[in-house]
């Protein structure tokens, strides 16, 4: 877009939200914006009387907010805490709701502020509450996480990394033994009932709020879209588990990873360690590829060096998920392809 036609178009945008915004209880509160993520919402803190709130600004088509709304509603029926809405315009994608202040579980455990055991054991047990809720409300008109996304997932790892990390293209052989590798094991990764999911379950979209009893003290925030698929979709129980705890932007105290992993195993009462932990693995390292092609992508593509930064984090998750014997040809890929697993 020239940038005369986008100064107009964000006028036209800025001009949307004020009118929102001053049909609510906040009118004539300025928009203070707020930080910014991967995704193309944005987010503006209104403040009035004393009294705050959040604007989401997500457009359509590239954004829905009905699903958000549907997935609000969804969590809060099966117990669980979520900003509510005070006000939505589907049309516009702009949805003005709760406010759950600026410390979430990121700054509160890279500023040691709490304990991460504490933390991390009130998240394990929402996702041991998830799993449990009444499927004919959590999965209501819930679509499955597909293989095949799954699979243009991972793909992006050679579409991204390889050519903007590594300075070199995939062979049409490195290609096709990559995602046939890939597809096997994705494709056998189902062996639990799927249960709603949450989609980017991290440190940076959870709050603890001690003033609420048991699972009500976390508070979730960006469950509206899958980070890329839509909303309101189903998967894997070890799913939300993954992104809880290898999560590329932070560093966890030794030994939590696995501690919470047996939290949630033992709580559910998943019968077959073995199977789990073989899902688990499976979808880590899926997860950690997608990232490593998502973060070249924006890094190298869009000048967003900041995502460089996590790459480490990634490939310190795809090294650790490749111990699992099932997970044996997919790691032998890279070492055939000379791809250091360490990078």
């Amino acid at each position: 877009m020239q940038p005369q036609k986008q100064a107009l178009a964000e006028d036209a945008r800025a001009a949307q939200m004020r009118d929102f915004v001053d049909r609510t209880a906040f009118a004539q509160a300025p928009l203070l914006p707020l930080r910014a993520d991967a995704s193309v919402r944005r987010f503006f803190r209104v403040v009035k009387d004393g009294k705050t709130a959040v604007l989401m600004d997500a457009r359509p088509p590239l954004e829905d907010t009905a699903v958000f709304e549907t997935m609000q509603k969804k969590l809060s029926a099966i117990g669980l805490t979520v900003p509510e809405v005070y006000a939505c315009d589907h049309a516009l994608g702009l949805v003005l709701m709760e406010d759950f202040g600026d410390e979430r579980y990121f700054e509160l455990i890279t500023g040691k502020k709490e304990s991460a055991d504490k933390l991390y054991g009130l998240a394990v047990d929402v996702l041991v509450h998830k799993m449990k809720a009444d499927p004919a409300v959590a999965l209501l008109e819930s679509v499955a996480y597909s293989d095949e996304y799954w699979l243009f997932r991972v793909e992006q790892f050679l579409l991204h990394y390889m050519p903007h990390v590594l300075k070199r293209e995939a062979t049409a052989g490195e290609r096709e033994d990559f995602l046939g590798l890939f597809r096997e094991a994705i494709t056998s990764a189902h062996h639990f009932d799927d249960v709603l999911l949450h989609g980017d379950y991290g440190a940076q979209n959870l709050y603890y709020m001690p003033e609420r009893e048991g699972v009500k003290a976390l508070g979730l925030i960006d469950f509206q879209d899958m980070t890329d698929a839509r909303g309101n979709m189903m998967g894997s129980p070890a799913f939300d588990l993954v992104f809880l705890l290898q999560d590329v932007r932070i560093d966890l105290p030794a030994g939590l990873e696995q501690a919470m992993r047996d939290r949630f195993i033992d709580k559910t009462g998943i019968e077959d360690r073995q199977l789990f932990e073989g899902e688990y693995a499976t979808i880590g390292t899926a997860q950690a590829v997608k990232c490593l092609g998502l973060f070249a992508r924006l890094g190298h593509g869009q000048g967003r060096k900041e995502y460089l930064d996590f790459i480490p984090y990634c490939w310190r998750n795809v090294n650790s998920n490749l111990t699992h014997p099932s997970l044996k040809g997919i790691r032998d890929w890279f070492a055939k392809n000379n791809i250091d697993l360490h990078a």
